[in-house]
């Protein structure tokens, strides 16, 4: 990498021959991070459908609920513990470090994954997993960071539609890997994924980094207790936890709800409707940034939860076809709410310190869908599995009280797209 002197850090960028002619340097970041991100989160989705099913395999008996919401809590507990310090260790070496941290360490992690024997070891996987996750919100924080504020909707937008397009392929694909080489050789083609993306990551990602000293344990107390100070990023933090609570509690499951309602051809189904939310997300998230110009994000964020609520129902009871409806309409829902919260953050956050605002947005997505899917399991064991969905939908409505009511009182600023 080309380092430069600077008087307020060191900057650095990629070598002249690795940089594709005809384009700025953020936008070859995020054309390599759209792709990257896509090849990420398909390897994530290909197998994260099927964890309350490769439970079973792996030996346990009785209702998988409980099981599966610790399982997927694991790796939220791993994450909200690291991430604010992957944050800061952001700011002072740049968001492209931690991409080539997580990527490379996720797809060893995930190799491990598909030899596992108990559920035990796939849990604590699963908190390695989280330890070590983050290469999807280092790429968002990277474009905040280095892309034109004029640009910044629409670069954000671009970049939730590559990751959306992974969540499409991911379970899709993955249906069918899994029904034809199994859960482990599903989660081998994951780790080779993963490794991919970083190595992409790796040759074609630069990044203008303002590098700042060492920093201790204090001072990284202190600088979050000044982000948390802002009105703006509390009350979206408040959102965004709630709207994983509405998210994530769903998760372990709405899988165990589509196996038993699609019968013989349960594996193909959940990789299927899986897959539907990810289309919609696809094509719902190019166009945040026009609504945000019509209205504001702050505006879209609270209809956007409010809709995804509501289209949790039919996902409660319907049968499948009217199941994959709603997930269709829930994920354009999805992808709005997911565009908007990110640029609301990326405006509030200080200058130099978005790498800390971002990480404690993950800490933020991270204890929300750690609390949700152990709450998750538990309803889904005491009250049934449609009820558990019916829970998630009212924490989304609740999200979109608490964004409109900030909307309103002015801790959500009504920002709109230039």
């Amino acid at each position: 990498m080309d380092e430069d002197a600077s008087s307020s850090g060191r900057v650095r960028e990629l070598p002249a021959r690795l940089r594709a002619p005809g384009l700025a340097p953020w936008q070859q970041n995020l054309y390599v991070l759209w792709f990257g991100s896509l090849i990420v989160s398909a390897s994530f989705s290909l197998v994260m459908p099927f964890l309350p099913l490769y439970l079973v395999q792996l030996g346990l008996r009785g209702d998988p609920s409980l099981w599966s919401g610790a399982v997927l809590a694991g790796a939220f507990l791993g994450t909200a513990v690291m991430s604010p310090v992957w944050g800061t260790l952001a700011d002072r070496f740049g968001q492209r470090a931690m991409l080539l941290r997580s990527g490379f360490s996720l797809a060893l992690i995930y190799l491990l994954m598909g030899y596992a024997q108990t559920p035990l070891q796939l849990a604590v996987l699963r908190v390695l997993f989280g330890m070590m996750s983050g290469f999807i919100p280092a790429s968002t924080a990277l474009v905040a960071s280095n892309t034109p504020t004029q640009a910044l909707g629409r670069a954000l937008g671009a970049l939730q539609t590559g990751g959306a397009v992974g969540g499409v392929l991911g379970p899709l694909f993955g249906g069918v890997i899994a029904h034809l080489v199994g859960f482990r050789g599903a989660f081998t083609l994951s780790a080779a994924g993963l490794f991919l993306g970083a190595t992409l990551a790796f040759l074609f990602v630069g990044e203008r980094v303002q590098a700042g000293p060492a920093r201790g344990l204090g001072a990284l107390l202190t600088d979050l207790r000044g982000l948390l100070q802002s009105g703006s990023l509390r009350a979206a933090y408040g959102v965004l936890f709630l709207m994983q609570l509405g998210l994530m509690m769903a998760a372990p499951v709405l899988p165990l709800v589509i196996a038993a309602r699609a019968g013989r051809a349960s594996v193909l189904a959940v990789g299927l409707l899986f897959s539907l939310a990810g289309v919609a997300q696809v094509i719902g998230a190019p166009f945040t940034a026009r609504l945000g110009k019509r209205w504001s994000y702050a505006a879209v964020l609270a209809a956007s939860l409010a809709a995804a609520g509501l289209l949790m129902l039919p996902q409660a009871f319907a049968g499948i076809g009217g199941l994959a409806a709603a997930r269709l309409a829930f994920g354009v829902a999805l992808a709005w709410a997911t565009v908007s919260v990110n640029l609301i953050v990326a405006r509030a956050a200080p200058e130099g310190h978005r790498g800390q605002a971002f990480g404690l947005l993950n800490t933020v997505t991270s204890l929300g869908s750690m609390a949700a899917t152990l709450a998750g399991g538990f309803a889904g064991d005491l009250l049934g599995w449609s009820w558990a969905i019916v829970l998630s939908g009212g924490f989304f409505m609740v999200a979109a009280a608490l964004a409109l009511w900030a909307m309103r009182a002015g801790r959500l600023p009504r920002v709109r797209e230039a």
